[in-house]
């Protein structure tokens, strides 16, 4: 039996609009508010029991196909957890008891088995994981990435209340229904709709509809529609009781144990349209007060716009040599802009607080400025020239080819191609 979910000062404020609006006693909440309180408590989660199945639906005008997977993720106190994924073409669990964790692939029938200690997090394969390792990698982290979800719908709106079969038990559930944020390396045309199903006694999500439209695959001329439905049998935030069984890890008998994974798989992206060329789209930059700032307003000097988020690494990693640069470049008369993808705007600005002051204007996204500039992911860096003609558009860092770049607007600009020592 799922318990009802507990206040916390935290997210008193929330509960506090929520009785307002008649969220308590299950009449019809206010869906932001509701949305963004249950956002708050999956990300606060410490030990939690979560299990999903998912059904994917990919189809084009030419081509489709369907799959279904299963994720589970148990944390418990003492270093113990269990994660596991299985899907058409991957099985893996990991499993530790606080003082050992084993990782299994009952696929290739190889697994590892290290030390491990109360407090460590879970090992992953580092920066050489295949798509299918990337998958338990994901099984690790569940409620923050439904967290990033629900916390991500635009406009939402509260559209019925609804009984929902599942698990042998019919629960009354609120059904709330949104758009989806649009996210770098996407197709510009993707437009996503999510709609969940909340259970009204614990606030926890029981299903979630994700309708996904547009070109989707880079580089692709037909059109598609995904669509994803996950269910979730088993949500337990509250420190869950865990038969002990589940920590615990016997190889089967034709199981290998192997120093480390390989890759199973190579993919390859196809490229999209280059931005080269084009004349840089109109956006609009609000500020954290409110205030709207044009791009075109740069317009009569070079103006480079760098996408970057907290939790992507090699945008961190990059920051210190990024500050030296942009401080030659605005002293140079370029305009410099940068723009953070991260799902809440308090993440950047907290990480930039603890960075010196900035010289240039940061501002947050929620997905429609990087539409207008697609790019492959992030960092992700734009070169408008003088003119609003984009010269320079490309994902990663790579300091020789940007500053290489600033010298190709022009004579005056000769000095950026020397890194200060």
């Amino acid at each position: 039996m799922v318990s009802r979910s507990r206040p916390t000062p935290k997210n008193l404020t929330l509960l506090v609009a929520l009785l307002a609006t008649g969220a308590v006693g299950q009449q019809a909440p206010d869906p932001a508010s509701l949305l963004q309180l249950i956002s708050r408590n999956y990300s606060q989660a410490k030990y939690y029991h979560i299990e999903s199945l998912l059904s994917e639906d990919f189809r084009g005008e030419l081509s489709g196909n369907w799959s279904n997977s299963t994720q589970a993720a148990i944390v418990a106190e003492g270093g113990q957890y269990r994660f596991e994924v299985r899907g058409p073409h991957t099985s893996w669990v990991q499993i530790a008891d606080g003082t050992t964790e084993w990782i299994y692939n009952a696929t290739t029938q190889e697994y590892v088995q290290k030390k491990t200690s109360k407090g460590q997090k879970p090992s992953d394969f580092g920066g050489a994981s295949s798509y299918e390792q990337e998958q338990l990698i994901d099984a690790q982290d569940i409620p923050r990435h439904m967290a990033e979800e629900i916390g991500s719908v635009r406009n939402p709106k509260l559209v019925r209340s609804e009984m929902l079969a599942l698990a042998n038990s019919n629960l009354d559930c609120f059904v709330i229904q949104g758009q989806g944020r649009y996210m770098s390396g996407w197709s510009p045309d993707t437009n996503v709709e999510l709609t969940f199903w909340i259970e009204k006694e614990s606030n926890y999500v029981r299903r979630v509809e994700q309708q996904s439209r547009g070109q989707l695959i880079k580089g692709d001329i037909s059109h598609y529609t995904r669509s994803n439905v996950e269910v979730y049998p088993v949500v337990d935030l509250e420190n869950p009781a865990v038969p002990p069984g589940h920590f615990q890890f016997q190889a089967p008998p034709e199981a290998k144990l192997v120093t480390n994974f390989e890759q199973t798989h190579a993919t390859t992206t196809p490229q999209r349209p280059s931005l080269l060329g084009r004349k840089a789209p109109e956006v609009t930059f609000r500020s954290a007060d409110g205030h709207l700032v044009p791009l075109s307003f740069t317009r009569g000097k070079p103006t480079l716009v760098e996408f970057w988020a907290t939790w992507c690494g090699p945008c961190v990693d990059a920051f210190a040599e990024l500050e030296k640069l942009y401080s030659q470049a605005a002293s140079q008369g370029i305009v410099v802009i940068t723009v953070d993808e991260d799902e809440h705007s308090a993440n950047a600005e907290a990480f930039l607080a603890t960075h010196q002051r900035l010289s240039w204007s940061n501002y947050h996204d929620d997905g429609e400025i990087n539409r207008s500039l697609p790019g492959e992911g992030l960092p992700q860096f734009v070169l408008i020239d003088a003119a609003g003609e984009i010269v320079y558009a490309e994902s990663g860092f790579d300091e020789h080819e940007l500053r290489a770049a600033f010298v190709r607007l022009g004579p005056e600009y000769r000095a950026l191609d020397n890194k200060p020592k």
